[in-house]
């Protein structure tokens, strides 16, 4: 869709985005809108967050302190305070973790 739009004093040409523009401006609205709707989700305690993942909160505690665990929020500074993880956060974990089998990756890639 192309044309001449006005707008007061102002005129300016209007054309179709490309895709890849699209691309571009819509990855940083995106990614605000996930934050927020993960900040508007209930937060998970340790018990929780490892159900979920299917591991002991021990090994998730061990994950966190190695860095290679989900993305979390610490609710105070002090060493006591807790640790929560959004569900969004834990799923965006799981979706990291995915691996594809080699054979089917010959196959396809």
């Amino acid at each position: 869709m192309s044309g001449l739009a006005s707008a007061g004093a102002f005129s300016f040409h209007l054309r179709e985005a490309t895709l890849e523009e699209i691309e571009i401006y819509a990855t940083p609205i995106s990614g605000v809108i996930e934050s927020i709707c993960a900040a508007a989700e209930p937060l998970l305690n340790d018990q929780q967050a490892a159900e979920q993942l299917g591991v002991s909160p021990a090994t998730l505690r061990s994950w966190r302190c190695r860095g290679i665990g989900p993305d979390f929020v610490k609710m105070g500074a002090g060493k006591k305070s807790p640790v929560r993880h959004s569900a969004f956060d834990i799923e965006q974990f799981i979706a990291q973790c995915r691996q594809v089998p080699s054979v089917r990756a010959a196959f396809e890639g």
